[in-house]
């Protein structure tokens, strides 16, 4: 039996991995940003530190790589042509281009909404440019976690001779997911219903033990924490919603198996088959149930 339990767990975290890199064929969307009360045509890139003055070979470089993709019908860009006024532009921090120096793997614009697939670092600018090379960029953004939708709102803003610098006001920038105090109220509340829930199923089925209890809920409270912990750092590096259900129906499986195996294994008040049993059916209850349960908390507490 302990045997069968093993290569059950092993089994899930066999499927997990497979269904990691289904989640992931395709880059994570970085950035989706909103441009508002601004009606000027523009172009738009994004701005990221550079330790050092750009040199000839570096811009040699961003112009090789410019030429490559156009030779090959391949963009690096949301358009044919770069602005080639930031080719070798350099903004007074030192910070230059993302899409020639940095690392773009795919760049939508739709009007004034743009979405990136990029490894873009957590600081950057936003630079605006027109067909006379006058520039607009943004404040420092610093980002909390990646796959963040956000708004730069322009209001009063508009191209000048000289470039302007920290300009119009961001909004919806999130913060760090680990330090949103909200998900540690909804795992509390999600162990509570999850070993009331699977309690109520244990003791229905004959468990009196003391021991047994202790020992459930303490393995209650470490899955769930653990499965909390995964999916705000699947939120963290930027995992899209799609992912992020993918991981959530992939932890609970884990949870059911992690559970069982555990119990059958340190669980001593009936034989290991009723044990493994039982600790399914109260995963699937507490599932099924404590869904409905929280979901109906949730929409009461917030």
């Amino acid at each position: 039996m302990k045997k069968l339990m093993l290569c059950m767990i092993i089994f899930m975290l066999s499927i997990g991995v497979s269904i990691q890199v289904m989640a992931n064929s395709g880059p994570p969307q970085n950035i989706s940003l909103e441009i508002l009360n601004f009606t000027k045509h523009f172009e738009i890139d994004f701005l990221i530190p550079f330790d050092r003055p750009l040199n000839e070979a570096d811009i040699q470089t961003a112009q090789d790589q410019i030429s490559f993709f156009d030779n090959n019908d391949f963009g690096i860009y949301y358009q044919d042509d770069y602005p080639s006024f930031l080719i070798n532009f350099q903004d007074k921090d030192g910070y230059v281009s993302n899409t020639l120096y940095g690392a773009s793997d795919y760049f939508y614009r739709f009007e004034n909404e743009m979405a990136l697939y990029m490894n873009l670092p957590r600081q950057f600018k936003i630079v605006l440019i027109n067909s006379d090379n006058q520039l607009i960029i943004s404040d420092v953004v610093e980002m909390e976690a990646y796959d963040q939708a956000f708004i730069w709102d322009l209001k009063g803003v508009t191209f000048e001779e000289t470039i302007q610098y920290n300009v119009g006001i961001f909004e919806g920038l999130n913060i760090n997911p680990f330090g949103e105090v909200r998900k540690y109220q909804e795992l509390v509340i999600r162990i509570m219903i999850t070993i009331l829930i699977e309690f109520s199923v244990f003791y229905l089925l004959g468990y009196r033990l003391k021991q047994t209890f202790i020992k459930y809920g303490i393995l209650n409270i470490l899955s769930q924490t653990l499965l909390t912990l995964g999916l705000i750092y699947g939120i963290f590096i930027g995992n899209g919603a799609f992912a992020n259900v993918v991981w959530l129906l992939l932890g609970e499986l884990l949870v059911f198996g992690f559970e069982m195996g555990i119990n059958g294994l340190m669980i001593k008040e009936k034989y290991t088959s009723h044990i493994v049993f039982s600790t399914f059916l109260a995963n699937l209850a507490s599932l099924i149930l404590g869904t409905i349960i929280s979901l109906e908390l949730y929409r009461l507490l917030w």
